[in-house]
């Protein structure tokens, strides 16, 4: 199991003050070749170090709440969303400790907090739910408490989709003032697609249709934040006309600066939500507002990887931090790769491969070792233009193709096997191959070391790795958060795990004036 990442700042050193915002406009590339690429290589290692620092800050908060004896539900709540984050970027061991966390924290009634307030209750069992779901099938004792908390959720549930808190437990407030904002039913739906014997996914079908017809007319949204929260529980529930229609609200609210104002007219800019709406947009392929929700909250990260709980207006809370919005950014980076390659595979797609190309030539080099039958995974495989080529000249191995991108995985040839998962989290066992190829995939990963880590996971001992990444990266070239690798970073990265590590250069031609330097590597896996 992966180790998690070190925290980027000791417990007793406070956040830095708001005036040491970060607000200036990113850097512009220059023109100068030689120093244009020092500066490349610095704002991408500055950006990368950037994403850890705040899966770091992210970790480092969860891991002051375990010492709290009886959290309240916000923190549980800031807890269970924070799992599927941790399970994304790759650090099981950290999702592991959170998700057992939460586990101590249950009730005996399968919700996850004392208190009693209905609505809290509910959110934060059904955040917890949400992380220990996110977590399998990677972590399955996290499976009966996921039953446990869904079973609790579904006692809120009426015949009619009602939801109002059972009985059992001494409320302090009236049902009827409950939900302005949409119960967040989500975590019953995806337990009751994973066990159908239940009656999970009917009951929380009626609960959906009965806030849609009763607690939406009842309770419009006003504020920014609650906009955002419906057009994220709407999406997640396949309502895609309620969606549409809560994305247009928040594209008629955000000013040109990117930010979002609490209310039209007023200066007070949450960052949960200019971060979450940015998510959004980016899910629906709207890049244009989600881009500039994302610059304006990432000009404003702090120097330890954090957020302030708000980006303008009120002061108060600004010398704080707001765990959540970590989550929300990183979720954000994400979702805005995945728009980026969506859009691609919609517009010009993947060039396809020349014959002559040398980093078909060396991974035809690599397929040539293996034994028959031997089980060989495209690792970032894209629409599977190494995989057709391979395929069709070295039928005795089993092909795999690997990506994060259905629509890429959809183009691929019957007879290939496909699996849905990024380099940071891929939904095998360990030792699933005999052997991996990853071209020009690494470089787009947002961490790429714990990229590697995960590559090596799914390899069997000694089997064989072949890397081949480029070493620069062509201005206009790449994508947004596409960074060079060098050879020295390489062997730093996969030394704990491989030997016989073997580099070799090469170059590719893009037309007649274009080319761009690659590295490769040659590595075995420790036995």
């Amino acid at each position: 199991m992966d180790q998690p990442l070190k925290s980027a700042a000791s417990p007793s050193e406070p956040p830095p003050p708001a005036e040491t915002f970060p607000n200036d406009e990113p850097a512009k590339r220059g023109g100068g070749i030689g120093w244009w690429k020092r500066i490349w290589h610095g704002l991408w290692r500055h950006r990368e170090a950037g994403l850890e620092a705040t899966l770091e800050r992210l970790i480092y908060h969860l891991r002051q709440w375990e010492e709290r004896p009886r959290p309240a539900p916000p923190i549980l709540f800031a807890a269970g969303w924070s799992m599927a984050t941790l399970m994304t970027f790759g650090v099981r061991d950290a999702a592991w400790q959170v998700g057992r966390w939460l586990q101590s924290q249950q009730q005996a009634d399968g919700t996850v907090t004392e208190s009693h307030a209905p609505e809290p209750v509910f959110w934060a069992t059904a955040a917890a739910a949400r992380g220990w779901l996110s977590a399998l099938p990677d972590l399955p004792e996290f499976e009966a408490p996921a039953q446990a908390a869904c079973q609790a959720l579904r006692r809120w549930i009426t015949d009619e989709g009602r939801v109002l808190p059972p009985r059992g437990r001494d409320w302090n407030y009236e049902p009827e003032s409950l939900w302005h904002d949409p119960p967040d039913l989500t975590p019953l739906l995806l337990a009751g697609r994973r066990w159908p014997d239940t009656d999970w996914t009917s009951a929380g079908i009626r609960a959906v249709e009965y806030w849609l017809s009763h607690g939406q007319r009842r309770h419009p949204a006003e504020r920014s934040s609650s906009w955002v929260r419906r057009a994220r529980l709407y999406s997640e529930w396949g309502r895609r006309n309620e969606t549409g229609q809560a994305l247009q609200e928040m594209e008629k609210r955000q000013t040109s600066s990117g930010a979002i104002p609490e209310k039209p007219g007023e200066a007070s800019v949450l960052t949960t939500t200019v971060l979450e709406a940015a998510a959004l947009w980016f899910q629906y392929l709207r890049p244009e507002y989600g881009e500039a929700a994302l610059r304006f909250a990432e000009r404003r990260r702090l120097p330890t990887g954090g957020f302030p709980p708000r980006l303008a207006g009120e002061k108060g809370g600004d010398r704080e931090e707001e765990p959540l919005a970590a989550k929300l950014f990183l979720d954000a980076v994400q979702a805005e790769v995945r728009c980026e390659y969506q859009l691609q595979l919609r517009g010009t797609g993947e060039e396809p491969l020349d014959p002559e190309d040398p980093r078909l030539q060396l991974v035809a080099r690599f397929a040539q070792a293996f034994a028959e039958g031997a089980v060989i995974a495209d690792l970032g495989c894209g629409t599977g233009r190494y995989l057709r080529i391979l395929a069709a000249r070295y039928p005795h191995l089993q092909w795999t193709g690997v990506d994060f991108i259905p629509e890429a995985l959809h183009r691929i040839p019957h007879g290939i096997r496909t699996v849905e998962g990024s380099l940071l989290r891929m939904p095998v066992p360990d030792r699933s191959f005999h052997g991996g190829f990853c071209v020009d995939a690494l470089s787009h990963s947002l961490l790429p070391r714990q990229a590697i880590a995960e590559i090596c996971r799914v390899i069997r001992p000694r089997g064989r790795i072949l890397v081949i990444e480029p070493t620069a990266l062509p201005q206009g070239a790449g994508g947004k958060r596409q960074q060079a690798l060098n050879p020295d970073t390489l062997a730093d990265w996969l030394k704990p795990y491989c030997s016989q590590l073997t580099f070799g250069e090469l170059t590719v031609h893009h037309g007649m004036m274009k080319r761009t330097a690659y590295v490769s590597v040659f590595a075995e896996r420790k036995g």
